[in-house]
């Protein structure tokens, strides 16, 4: 019956718990959300699971990790934009939020000339 399918585990729902960690501005939300990944991971292995990564799941890590106002977060934001570049999935390429987030990273950590940088090396590339 239909009650039985309400509390379906699915990826969107999960999404919006992944969404209150990244703008909680914890220093544990982006290991928190890690964490939920690899659970929403092993549920999708065992079948527990309906639907699959895309950007925004990711988006909300990058998210994350620009509320934490640190280079190494910045850091890691970048290098996670360039893993989601690199996916043959075009449903993990990054987008517009995905580079926003990254270029705020930089510049919540004090570095907005890492912020422009960044950006002109996406802009370059994309024209192309």
């Amino acid at each position: 019956n239909d009650k039985d399918n309400f509390l379906e585990a699915d990826v969107r729902t999960w999404g919006g718990v992944m969404a209150a960690w990244a703008s909680s501005g914890r220093t544990d939300a982006p290991e928190r959300i890690q964490q939920l990944m690899k659970r929403l991971e092993e549920m999708k292995q065992a079948q527990d699971l309906v639907g699959e990564f895309a950007t925004s799941t990711y988006n909300q890590l990058l998210s994350a990790y620009s509320n934490q106002h640190t280079v190494q977060a910045a850091q890691l934001a970048e290098d996670l934009f360039h893993w989601m570049e690199g996916q043959s999935d075009e449903k993990l390429h990054p987008n517009s939020d995905s580079c926003l987030s990254v270029v705020l990273a930089w510049s919540h950590a004090g570095k907005p000339e890492r912020s422009e940088q960044f950006l002109r090396r996406v802009y370059d590339r994309e024209k192309r």
